[in-house]
């Protein structure tokens, strides 16, 4: 197998630190670093109501995509737990797992098996080209926005689920599909051509 075909077969992070990969350490940093990335992210919103637009999501996928579905789990869920035990890392700053627990519980629990699948998919060669960049993040993206609509739907029906919890985020989802299928591509490329070296 040519090195680069090898590389694409391997999440970013058995390139980036193959050497220490099995290392406790090295990945404990990595998953808080995950954490902390998202943990930015959410910070980043447009306060609508009810539920608020952030680039939480975008930052879970990017995590997933770049350095593969077991890692990004452990990031999404550390950072989950941190602010479930007080860390002011949730949107606006906010803490605490009522908020987990309250009106965007679906979202939450979606995006973890949604960004695992968008990861394994670019993991096993999704993440070489653009357009099958694109399919792994929508497809993911997809399932993170039912968890969530349908997670509503069961209090408020699915009219109110796809008026409030959908439809005002199909633009914003687009063009956050559309980033990460442009800049994983060029990602996974260099790391190729640098192994092909």
């Amino acid at each position: 197998m040519k090195p680069s075909l090898a590389l694409a077969q391997q999440p970013l992070e058995s390139v980036f630190i193959s050497k220490k990969r099995h290392q406790l350490g090295v990945n404990v940093s990595m998953v808080l670093l995950g954490a902390l990335l998202i943990a930015l992210a959410a910070q980043i919103s447009i306060p609508l109501r009810p539920v608020s637009m952030t680039l939480l999501d975008m930052a879970a996928f990017f995590c997933a995509m770049a350095f593969g579905p077991r890692l990004a789990g452990l990031m999404i869920v550390s950072y989950y737990i941190l602010g479930s035990l007080g860390a002011p890392i949730f949107e606006n700053e906010q803490s605490g797992i009522k908020l987990l627990l309250g009106f965007n519980l679906g979202y939450y629990v979606g995006l973890v098996p949604s960004a695992m699948l968008t990861g394994y998919l670019v993991q096993h060669g999704w993440g070489r080209h653009i357009i099958t960049s694109f399919l792994a993040a929508a497809i993911g993206m997809s399932i993170f926005m039912f968890f969530g609509a349908a997670a509503i739907a069961m209090h408020y029906g699915w009219w109110f689920a796809w008026t409030y919890g959908i439809s005002p985020f199909i633009g914003i989802n687009l063009l956050k599909i559309i980033s990460l299928s442009v800049v994983i591509p060029q990602v996974w490329n260099a790391v190729g051509e640098k192994g092909e070296k």
